[in-house]
């Protein structure tokens, strides 16, 4: 399936942590950048300030809206490997979830810009 939208979120450092080096992480905000350029992306990074952050810690979500409601689907990425959701409560659930980052974050202009203040500072 391909959605027609993906909502997707990853733990608050990850713009900001360095694991695989200086060039490794240049590369992953690039491709943030670029990703960000879809019509079907929109990238908003969470700020520090903002406190909690409402999703799963250092786990991945990945919210793929289908043309369909009922066949919306949840990604999530776990040591053991990516486990998918699909039960409407779970998904109302991860919908409220996600609607509570949007609040939370930059706008995605905002999160480009800071996208390239950590680019500058590499």
């Amino acid at each position: 399936m391909t959605p027609r939208s993906a909502l997707c979120g990853h733990a608050r450092t990850g713009v900001g942590r360095d694991c695989a080096g200086h060039r490794h992480r240049r590369a992953q905000l690039l491709h943030l950048l670029d990703a960000s350029e879809r019509p079907n992306v929109t990238l908003h990074v969470i700020p520090f300030a903002a406190g909690g952050f409402p999703l799963l810690g250092d786990s991945s979500v990945l919210y793929a809206e289908a043309p369909n409601q009922p066949l919306d689907t949840v990604q999530l990425d776990s040591p053991t490997g990516a486990v998918f959701i699909d039960s409407p409560t779970q998904l109302a659930n991860f919908r409220t979830r996600l609607d509570m980052v949007e609040k939370v974050a930059l706008t995605p202009v905002k999160s480009r810009d800071f996208i390239r203040s950590v680019l500058r500072e590499l």
